[in-house]
This record gives structure tokens, sequence and C-alpha cells, in this order.
């Protein structure tokens, strides 16, 4: 088990990437499980599973998935790799909710959708 706290906070993208595909080296070479605890929600992109905490409490789980489609389907809905690659990410978002039955919605995304207040 590696854990890893703000791994990258003080390095350039450049750097931040070398030490992310050596993250991913040692999980498919060696079997080790990483653990990367950060606040910037640019690394979604470089891990396959995200679990957000807010207040102390889980909130939310993402989980990226690469799924093989037919080559067909990718040009349909305009997927297919520059490389002439067929392959197609697809993530799935689980919401958790608070022992009320709430939902938790960030901040940000609330001010993104101009949503104030409360609805009935």
């Amino acid at each position: 088990l590696l854990l890893a706290d703000e791994p990258t906070g003080e390095v350039d993208t450049a750097t931040a990437g070398l030490i992310y595909d050596t993250f991913r080296t040692l999980t498919s070479e060696m079997g080790i499980t990483t653990i990367i605890v950060s606040h910037d929600p640019g690394i979604a992109r470089q891990v396959d599973r995200v679990v957000a905490i807010r207040d102390g409490m889980l909130a939310s789980e993402t989980v990226r998935q690469t799924v093989l489609r037919t080559p067909e389907w990718l040009a349909e809905n305009g997927h297919v790799d520059g490389d002439g690659s067929h392959h197609h990410e697809t993530f799935e978002e689980l919401v958790v909710l608070d022992k009320a039955g709430r939902v938790h919605i960030p901040p940000e995304f609330l001010e993104q959708m101009q949503i104030q207040g409360r609805a009935r």
C-alpha cells in the first residue's frame, strides 16, 4: 500500500504526469495499491477511481472504465481516437446520501448552475 498526500502539489504539469505514470507502473507491475489525497479535481483524469469527501463524510465515488466499442458505434458517435484505435472511456459517478437522505451538491456546482436558495 502506497499512501501519497498531495504528491503533485508543488510540481509542474509534466512532472506531475511522471509521478502519476510511476504510480500506474507500481500498480500494474508490482500490484501496489496507491491511495492519493489531493485537493486537485484534475486528478480524476489520472486515476481510475475518485472518492470525494466533504465535511469528513463520503460524498461521491467516480469510477472510470475503458469500454471497447465496435468501430461503427464509435464512428457514429464521434469517438474514434486520432490514432484510429477504438476505445471509449466511460465514467460512472455514484452519489452518497447522508443519514437524512439528502444529496450534498458542491457549492461550485450550485454557483456554476446559478442555483440559489431552496426549491420544493
